[in-house]
């Protein structure tokens, strides 16, 4: 079994499939699937780290709930059931039920060789716009590495003012394609 990572796939998002240089959202959202199922096999583990439908939310996700393999979510501030939503509580019932999501939560703690990282959403600091939004949402700077999404940045790697590493596993850092949790995990070593 192997565990997987990503954030921002932004299915049935229009502006984002524009960014990424699509020319339909149908393009768009079907090479993120097909990057996803090129990738990872019936018995591993798929992590989003949020944003992962925008538009037609609910038949997007469906498409989700039909992968061979399991798909668990950490919310991001365009997901339904996010926090940040009105009447958020209300969508997250249908939102794990429509996209077969075997988890979904707002954070979460993982651990590879020995090594925690939090994950989340959002990195501690950072954004793709000035200033940073969403910061009660946040989770604050302990030291711990964070895996996240969120900043469409092709950085993969970044520091908070504590010197915390943050690690980006949002799809426009990795080619639109999904990464490992142990190529994060090294990617940590690497740069400590």
């Amino acid at each position: 079994m192997t565990i997987w990572l990503t954030s921002d796939t932004h299915l049935s998002h229009a502006l984002v499939a524009n960014q990424r240089g699509f020319s339909s959202l149908k393009q768009h959202d079907e090479a993120i699937l097909r990057n996803l199922q090129r990738h990872i096999k019936s018995d591993d583990i798929l992590w989003i780290l949020g944003d992962v439908a925008m538009g037609g939310w609910r038949d997007s996700i469906v498409q989700l709930s039909i992968l061979p393999f399991q798909v668990r979510v950490i919310l991001g501030n365009h997901d339904r059931p996010s926090p940040i939503m009105s009447n958020h509580s209300a969508y997250l019932e249908e939102f794990t039920t429509l996209g077969g999501f075997s988890s979904v939560t707002t954070w979460e703690f993982i651990e590879f060789e020995g090594q925690y990282f939090m994950m989340s959403h959002y990195p501690h600091s950072g954004d793709h716009e000035q200033p940073d939004r969403y910061t009660s949402q946040r989770p604050a700077d302990q030291g711990i590495p964070i895996i996240h999404g969120h900043t469409h940045s092709s950085e993969k790697v970044t520091y908070t003012r504590k010197g915390t590493k943050q690690l980006h596993v949002g799809l426009d850092a990795w080619g639109l394609h999904p990464v490992r949790l142990e190529t994060i995990a090294n990617l940590y070593k690497e740069q400590s």
